[in-house]
């Protein structure tokens, strides 16, 4: 008995050690995605913006429409950029996921100038 509960537990540290390395690596990827994000931001890119996101992609805010595809949501950034958006600032603060998808949830600010218009919490579902 003392056997198969050592046993457990190894196999349960070892799953353990295996997750934690699996959502540390998958939090790295997102940091960086994140950091060519609030780039792109910075350097006014649309281009570059939308092309972090996936075709079928999707923006959801508070009391407003879904904004879905490239396109439209290219033509989102456009019109946050002239707008006078001009930075945004993500911190990162949980990741999980499996091989085919995480979850990533953090803070945000935007900016116009120097100046934080906006604070928040964002979620992303990552393919």
């Amino acid at each position: 008995m003392k056997t198969l509960a050592t046993s457990l537990l190894a196999s349960a540290l070892l799953f353990s050690c295996a997750q934690s390395s699996r959502d540390e690596s998958l939090r790295s990827e997102i940091e960086h995605a994140n950091q060519e994000f609030m780039n792109a931001v910075a350097a006014k890119d649309v281009e570059a913006l939308a092309g972090l996101y996936t075709d079928d992609g999707r923006l959801m805010f508070a009391h407003a429409p879904v904004i879905e595809g490239k396109e439209d949501i290219k033509a989102f950034f456009k019109q946050s950029i002239d707008a006078g958006i001009s930075g945004v600032k993500l911190t990162t603060e949980e990741v999980t996921g499996t091989n085919d998808f995480a979850i990533e949830s953090g803070q945000y600010e935007m900016m116009v100038g120097d100046n934080t218009v906006d604070k928040g919490q964002y979620l992303v579902h990552w393919k």
